[in-house]
């Protein structure tokens, strides 16, 4: 296993999403998540596609970082709340990669 990704923690990642307070229904969902599942758990959740609401999934890929997808690209569009969330587990997934490394 890399050492890295043993280093960088998702569950205190989505707890640093969940105070920006983008959405209520991915704060509750956010909730759900730490309160129920360890950070193995939630990694295994994340590969496979974190749900945070109805259309907008989490994607982690070892070594790679975030992606955000909208399920209904074909209706809404790009939603620039995915921007957002892709871009901020982005910054704290490198910024521990940087810190892993100095």
């Amino acid at each position: 296993m890399n050492l890295i990704n043993n280093y960088f923690s998702i569950k205190d990642s989505l707890l640093k999403l969940h105070d920006r307070n983008y959405d209520q229904n991915i704060n509750n969902t956010i909730d759900m998540i730490v309160d129920n599942f360890n950070e193995d758990q939630i990694k295994i959740l994340a590969r496979q596609g974190l749900k945070l609401t109805n259309i907008i999934r989490l994607y982690y890929i070892d070594n790679a970082g975030f992606r955000c997808y909208n399920e209904q690209t074909q209706l809404y569009g790009n939603l620039p709340i995915c921007n957002n969330i892709e871009r901020f587990m982005n910054k704290e997934y490198t910024t521990s990669v940087e810190l892993f490394y100095s």
